[in-house]
């Protein structure tokens, strides 16, 4: 009987141990679970953060990207990323994070977008919209560019048409079938508000590339690729003789855009007009633009074709037009500061014959007059002023008192005033033909170039009409050569036009735009084919951006 009990008691301690045994056995099993587990999440978000890494490397130096980065130690653990090139187009971003015994890779396919405002861009005071034949098509749809992938594109859509009034417009919409012109916000996808501002900054960017291609006809050939892309530019009209293709920018200016069979651009297409002349926009046959056409009237030059010419001397820095005339002054820039701790004021007062003007506030006042504040100015005076009346300007900049915050016109003192009758080195005057002055601007400012760039013709010289002339003030230093002098401390442009008739000083160029569709032309939208250009100018690449296409991710031990 005793022997049986201490058989059951060995037993029963036997039976705990084992329990015991298997429970130590599931807990070691289960904290290597968790700690696999946490390893896992672990080495995805160290997966993550090479990802996003290789996101910003792309954006930021989008044609010279670096390739590669090994063992990166974050929190965490560490990743190594490659990043396969195809530029401006597919590429791969791939990043293995490595956590504790785990690791995680993610590949993504990303490509570059640029976006624009519409398929098709037409700006000027009068257009003619002329709908013809066919099953033509504008569509707003974001697609790839057909050299590369086909397909949709991955931007929201853009507008199929974009034009500059709201009569323009709903004159559009009535005249064409709203099934050939979509986009954003379905058929009749057509929008008023456009603004050239941005298509100048491109245009002042192309003519200064060196790389740029002066054509002139017959027109036919192959420009450009994808990863190679061509700016063009040609001067009147554009009419190919035989097959014409290529990816870029295609410029045409002053003159008639008329392609049909065997027409194809991927990029932006920009016709460009600065006459008075009427310029014809015609696309036909299997004619077709992937990207963007942009069709617009630049407002940098008057029409002054439709006048008398303004003969006019600069004596010493004087102007004085030899005929009644009427006058326009622009205020395109003042930038400058005291050392870079605040910007200065910049007041300026001009001299009409022997009355002085303050259209833009008080000479005397830092506050009250100030120009340097990024905005733009003008002043046009109605009434003609009679021959031989002459025109000056005086600029002046302004610095604070000691110990004052400069928030009341007491706190600030006279530093330096420049009168245009005076003359000396401190005030420059450009006229058309003029070299354009290589200095930069003080502490990053905008430089002169960046000031008149709508000024600058595509030999890199100053472009004006002969009424005009630019005044050019240094309001800091009086040391040339000093990084201070950077001679754009006051920008002004001074336009003048024939008193008699109906010229007005600063009117636009008149002149129709006529825009004609017909056949199987295609108009379609490609953020992708825009963002190409991104490789050349500076002016896409910061409209450019990384769009994540696909991503897969893999596991493991």
């Amino acid at each position: 009987m005793g022997r049986a009990v201490l058989l059951i008691a060995v037993a029963a301690t036997l039976a705990m141990g084992a329990v015991m045994f298997s429970s130590q056995q599931t807990r070691i099993a289960t904290d290597k679970t968790t700690g696999d587990y946490e390893y896992q999440t672990l080495a995805r978000d160290v997966a993550r953060s090479g990802v996003d890494r290789g996101l910003s490397e792309t954006k930021r130096s989008l044609d010279a990207v670096r390739t590669s980065w090994d063992d990166v130690n974050v929190a965490g653990g560490e990743y190594d990323l490659k990043i396969a090139e195809v530029m401006y187009g597919d590429m791969e971003i791939t990043s293995k994070g490595t956590s504790g015994t785990k690791s995680h890779t993610i590949n993504s396919n990303v490509i570059f977008e640029a976006p624009m405002p519409a398929a098709l861009v037409v700006s000027g005071p009068t257009i003619t919209f002329n709908p013809g034949g066919g099953d033509f098509i504008v569509s707003g749809d974001d697609i790839r560019m057909p050299s590369r992938a086909a397909g949709d594109g991955y931007l929201a859509p853009a507008h199929g048409v974009m034009v500059q009034s709201g009569a323009q417009a709903s004159a559009i919409q009535a005249s064409v079938d709203g099934k050939v012109m979509t986009g954003a916000g379905g058929s009749s996808s057509v929008i008023s508000g456009a603004e050239t501002d941005w298509f100048d900054a491109v245009y002042a960017e192309a003519a200064a590339h060196t790389g740029m291609l002066h054509l002139s006809a017959p027109f036919s050939g192959v420009y450009g690729s994808p990863t190679s892309p061509s700016i063009v530019h040609v001067s009147g009209d554009f009419e190919p003789a035989g097959s014409f293709t290529g990816a870029g920018l295609l410029i045409v200016e002053n003159g008639d855009f008329k392609v049909g069979d065997g027409f194809k651009w991927e990029g932006i297409v920009m016709v460009r007009k600065n006459t008075a002349a009427e310029v014809d926009v015609t696309m036909n046959g299997t004619a077709k633009i992937y990207g963007s056409l942009v069709a617009y009237e630049t407002s940098a030059a008057p029409a002054v074709a439709s006048c008398v010419d303004v003969p006019f001397e600069i004596s010493g820095l004087e102007t004085v037009p030899q005929i009644d005339y009427k006058v326009r002054f622009d205020v395109l820039g003042a930038a400058i500061s005291a050392g870079g701790s605040y910007d200065m004021p910049v007041t300026a007062q001009l001299h009409v014959g022997d009355a002085n003007e303050e259209p833009w506030g008080t000479w005397d006042d830092a506050l009250k007059g100030n120009l340097n504040t990024g905005l733009v100015y003008d002043w046009e005076p109605t009434a003609a002023l009679a021959a031989g009346t002459p025109l000056t300007i005086s600029a002046r900049s302004w610095m604070k008192k000691s110990g004052e915050d400069g928030s009341q016109s007491s706190d600030w003192y006279q530093y330096m005033t420049q009168n245009s009758l005076s003359g000396g080195q401190q005030l420059k005057v450009l006229r058309d033909g003029d070299d354009v002055p290589g200095i930069g601007g003080y502490l990053d400012q905008a430089s002169i170039e960046d000031y008149i760039g709508s000024f600058i013709g595509l030999d890199g010289k100053v472009s004006l009409e002969k009424n005009q002339a630019i005044y050019l003030f240094e309001l800091g230093s009086t040391k040339v050569g000093s990084s201070a002098f950077d001679m754009q401390d006051l920008v002004v442009v001074v336009t003048l036009a024939a008193a008699e008739g109906n010229c007005e000083a600063g009117a636009v160029a008149s002149g129709d735009i006529g825009m004609t569709l017909s056949g199987g032309a295609g108009l379609y939208y490609s953020g992708e084919a825009i963002a190409k250009l991104g490789k050349e100018l500076t002016t896409i690449r910061d409209q450019t951006k990384v769009v994540v296409v696909s991503q897969k991710e893999s596991v493991m031990d």
